[in-house]
């Protein structure tokens, strides 16, 4: 159902008939978008750079459906932050990102959703955000 922020309503519904069985959907854990090489669209390639990328960086979660892209979630807030920040590093020496090879299989990385300052101060707890 899709409700109004200010009310909690379920649009379209009248005053009064809120939709007891509602709940609100759980918080994503910490999610990285990263961008592959263009070789990426080559199977092979892609699998390679998945599983060396989950072993470096040990996921909890992975969506790999996708030709240039890895969704890595964590649910430790600071695994998410200290693969996000070790990426950054090496991608930071980079120019011109989609010419560059200094990661063999990343060219860039992005936080899905709040970063993990937002999470912390939003939460005011370091884990399972």
């Amino acid at each position: 159902h899709t409700r109004r922020t200010s009310t909690g309503e379920a649009c379209g519904a009248g005053r009064g008939e809120q939709d007891s069985a509602w709940e609100a959907p759980e918080a994503l854990p910490c999610t990285l978008l990263l961008h592959l090489h263009w070789e990426g669209s080559d199977p092979a390639w892609h699998t390679q750079a998945s599983t060396q990328l989950q072993e470096e960086f040990e996921p909890d979660e992975v969506i790999d459906d996708f030709d240039w892209h890895l969704i890595f979630r964590f649910h430790d807030v600071d695994l998410c932050e200290q693969a996000h920040g070790t990426l950054q590093t090496v991608l930071s020496a980079c120019a011109e990102p989609d010419r560059c090879y200094v990661h063999p299989y990343v060219k860039a990385v992005e936080y899905v959703g709040d970063e993990p300052r937002v999470r912390r101060e939003r939460s005011g707890n370091r884990q399972d955000l």
